[in-house]
């Protein structure tokens, strides 16, 4: 979950025959094969946390990470992933590290943590390990950049239990995260 804690889950799995063609179409997928349903909110879900310990400071995707490659083992040809109702606002670093890249401080070590209570910690991030998955959907329900008063950590930060005093702090260290990644 959110917190690194392991949690069970379910991913639903369609024969792409059985879909319609106006639904494949829709997703830019073919008329064959499998594709894999999963829900990001089934591993860091906003409503799995009480109120007053919601902190995406502290929360990471790392579980979706783990999910993901959890629907590649089952020989998923397509990922859909529904992103709504999450506690998280990690830029989805905690899913990468998920899916095997590693954070590193300025003496090398691998930081465990991928939440942005860490960020400042990492003077490396190293994607020569992130394993490939079978091509990728998101299902998303709003249209917000990441960043800026529109984007994710003031239009949703508050919500997922981000201070009022701690919003611009993660607008800081996400555009950041962003310039590494970049």
């Amino acid at each position: 979950d959110s917190f690194g804690v392991h949690k069970k889950t379910t991913i639903g799995f369609v024969d792409l025959k059985n879909l319609t063609p106006e639904v494949c179409s829709f997703l830019s997928l073919p008329n064959s094969g499998k594709l894999a349903i999963l829900e990001m909110a089934s591993v860091c879900g906003l409503s799995d946390i009480e109120p007053s310990f919601r902190d995406p400071l502290k929360t990471t995707t790392l579980g979706v990470g783990d999910l993901l490659l959890s629907a590649k083992k089952y020989n998923a040809n397509f990922i859909l992933l529904g992103i709504g109702g999450s506690s998280t606002n990690d830029a989805g670093i905690g899913a990468l590290c998920g899916l095997g890249l590693k954070l590193e401080n300025a003496t090398g070590q691998i930081l465990e943590d991928p939440s942005p209570n860490s960020w400042k910690e990492i003077s490396k991030l190293d994607n020569s390990a992130i394993e490939a998955l079978p091509p990728l959907r998101i299902a998303c329900d709003v249209d917000n950049p990441l960043l800026g008063k529109d984007g994710a950590t003031y239009q949703f930060g508050p919500q997922k239990g981000l201070t009022e005093n701690n919003l611009q702090h993660l607008e800081n260290e996400m555009s950041q995260m962003v310039k590494r990644l970049a």
